[in-house]
């Protein structure tokens, strides 16, 4: 086999290649960095921070409520959109499936709420855990949200249907109004 002679000059053009290759590779990665800080700096990455007020019931009752950043994905895009509340600046919507509010037998009842920047495509998704305390009717109350992103505060006003495990009345319940009897 036939050794081969090797040619200086190539070796110093690969050699230059080589560094040119590092030198690049270098500066993409100092690039790639600098670009995943950015984008998670932008508003659609962070996860905002959901709060909701405990409600006064008159005569005494009380809902509180917890908030956790796990749930169920959201079911209907469509009726995310038509059923949301926008905070007061806009910058978010909040969303509640009335259909899937579910009792946790004596302890209060939970539900998912979604949460988007308006408009964003994404819904980050949160379980929510209401503890009723003392006696009241079933109602329609309007419940207090606020939305946390770093020092940045959003406020808003959801309409929730509150139940009290203890109340052994009939149950109430209308959309519209405050409280409607049905017999069941």
């Amino acid at each position: 086999m036939a050794h081969r002679p090797v040619n200086f000059l190539d070796a110093i053009a690969s050699q230059d290649l080589r560094n040119t290759l590092r030198r690049v590779s270098w500066r993409l990665f100092v690039a790639a960095i600098f670009c995943t800080a950015s984008v998670a700096q932008s508003p659609d990455i962070k996860r905002p921070i959901l709060t909701l007020d405990p409600v006064s019931i008159p005569k005494g009752g009380r809902v509180e409520f917890q908030v956790f950043t796990d749930g169920a994905p959201p079911r209907s895009v469509s009726a995310q959109e038509r059923d949301s509340y926008q905070t007061e600046d806009q910058k978010f919507a909040l969303y509640v499936d009335p259909d899937r509010i579910e009792s946790m037998r004596y302890s209060g009842f939970a539900f998912d709420a979604y949460v988007k920047y308006s408009g964003g495509l994404n819904w980050y998704v949160y379980n929510v855990r209401a503890t009723p305390i003392g006696k009241f009717a079933d109602l329609m109350e309007s419940v207090n949200f606020r939305i946390d992103v770093g020092p940045n505060k959003s406020l808003g006003t959801i309409r929730l249907p509150l139940h009290s495990n203890s109340y052994d009345g009939d149950l109430l319940w209308k959309k519209d109004l405050p409280t409607l009897q049905i017999k069941v």
